[in-house]
């Protein structure tokens, strides 16, 4: 029997999951940072052709991962919305309004991305925050930041649920297509 390696998206994935979380733990699951610069550069080198095999089966996994998390972050979502209100009545409604949508617009906010500005901005906040430096403005936009990239990632979620509602099969390469293309 294979034994995962301990520094891998796959064994935080099993790690997380071996501890029981709860549908709002699920919900707020991130890899560790160290494993998220490793899929930035994975990214990187991806736009630029320069992977190798070995980086390309690595990345690969990751995005399969990455679909794997979304699906179960949508069903925790679901599971929660029998029990009670989760969101705000205005974040509701909007996601509410994507099932009105077509199916071209699902597929953009789907794949929709934060602004590299802001990716940059939040981590160098977040850098901050970890090593006790930051001030009470910079830790108010971080949280705003934080905050947005959570409603992002929460219409994406929902875009992906509907368009698999409609049929569509809503894998973790089709909502990566653009990062590729860029």
């Amino acid at each position: 029997m294979a034994v995962t390696p301990p520094d891998t998206l796959l064994a935080e994935i099993l790690d997380f999951l071996a501890s029981t979380p709860t549908p709002e733990t699920i919900i707020a699951f991130k890899p560790s940072d160290r494993l998220e610069r490793r899929l930035s550069y994975l990214l990187d080198q991806n736009r630029q052709a320069a992977l190798t095999a070995e980086e390309r089966g690595e990345l690969d996994e990751c995005l399969r991962l990455n679909h794997f998390m979304n699906m179960l972050k949508i069903r925790a979502r679901q599971k929660l919305a029998d029990a009670a209100p989760l969101l705000a009545e205005d974040e509701e409604a909007e996601l509410q309004a994507l099932r009105y949508l077509s199916d071209d617009a699902l597929w953009t906010i789907a794949r929709e991305r934060m602004a590299p500005e802001a990716q940059a901005r939040t981590r160098t906040l977040m850098d901050k925050n970890s090593s006790g430096a930051i001030t009470p403005e910079d830790y108010q936009e971080l949280t705003r930041l934080v905050e947005r990239g959570q409603r992002l990632m929460l219409r994406k979620s929902e875009a992906a649920a509907v368009l698999t509602r409609r049929g569509h099969t809503v894998s973790a390469q089709d909502l990566a297509a653009r990062l590729l293309l860029v």
